[in-house]
């Protein structure tokens, strides 16, 4: 990706938009054509149009630099943790089938394991047998 690359593909969005950049954090300069200035003024220069909302999703966040992160670029964070036991419980009792599993070792698995909700989903779908 290249500088010219990005701006071209954001600005062939329409005016009202989403653009999701996932895993922000692995974008490697180092190993593109894309600049710093380049990325920022996608993000947040004469290159951004207003009426677009930018998502940017990161796994690890500590591995991006400030500059990426300071308040007007970035508008707000939220933290998408592990479920927590309740969580995965009510997940559990709305779409276990019944008896498949005893409920308590599925919510100890899934805890201890820190399984994402797409996890819990994704075991609970192959009890129901893909239903």
């Amino acid at each position: 990706m290249t500088d010219y690359g990005l701006a071209r593909a954001l600005g062939g969005t329409p005016d009202k938009c989403l653009i999701v950049i996932e895993d922000f954090e692995k974008i490697d300069l180092g190993k593109t054509s894309m600049t710093k200035s380049g990325l920022l003024n996608a993000i947040d220069g004469p290159l951004a149009s207003e009426g677009r909302l930018l998502v940017i999703t990161a796994n690890a966040i500590d591995n991006i630099e400030d500059y990426f992160l300071r308040p007007g670029r970035i508008d707000r964070q939220w933290l998408i943790d592990f479920p927590d036991k309740q969580t995965i419980g009510v997940c559990f009792d709305r779409f276990s089938p019944d008896g498949a599993v005893d409920p308590q070792i599925f919510l100890e698995d899934a805890f201890a394991n820190k399984w994402s909700m797409a996890k819990v989903q994704q075991e609970l779908i192959m009890l129901t047998g893909g239903n």
